[in-house]
């Protein structure tokens, strides 16, 4: 998985020097062992790559001050999901439904989402609902 994962952000433009490749190998070797990261695929390729953290009000601010490829762990009790890292080829309806299916069989208590995208400040706030679509999730 791991590998998968570094290949994919290494296709999205993700570039680092030797040591920040390390840290960035720690950061998603912790966040994989947790459960913490998935990936979507259509028709077999990658098309999107997930880190998410389960917290509560007012612990989400954690994950928003912390450095990009610092490992904060979470709450499993926590009924929010952070979405720390998200990195698509693209992003529409059918995908956002696909993730929120898989962070609720992830985690079942979750009833929010959240990401905060860097261009805009507020907070976008995802709903977990019924589900449907073609994408299929491995994590």
């Amino acid at each position: 998985m791991i590998t998968h994962a570094i290949a994919f952000l290494g296709e999205c433009g993700l570039r680092y020097t030797k040591d920040h490749f390390i840290t960035i190998y720690s950061y998603l070797d912790q966040m994989i062992k947790d459960g913490r990261i998935f990936m979507i695929y259509k028709d077999g390729i990658p098309v999107s790559f997930i880190a998410v953290s389960i917290c509560r009000e007012p612990d989400c601010q954690i994950y928003y001050f912390k450095d990009t490829w610092q490992y904060v762990s979470h709450d499993l009790n926590g009924d929010i999901a952070y979405i720390e890292k998200f990195v698509s080829l693209k992003y529409d309806r059918k995908l956002r439904l696909e993730i929120e299916k898989k962070i609720k069989e992830l985690f079942k208590n979750v009833i929010l989402g959240l990401w905060f995208r860097p261009h805009n400040i507020k907070d976008d706030r995802i709903m977990i609902s019924k589900l449907r679509g073609d994408y299929h999730v491995h994590n």
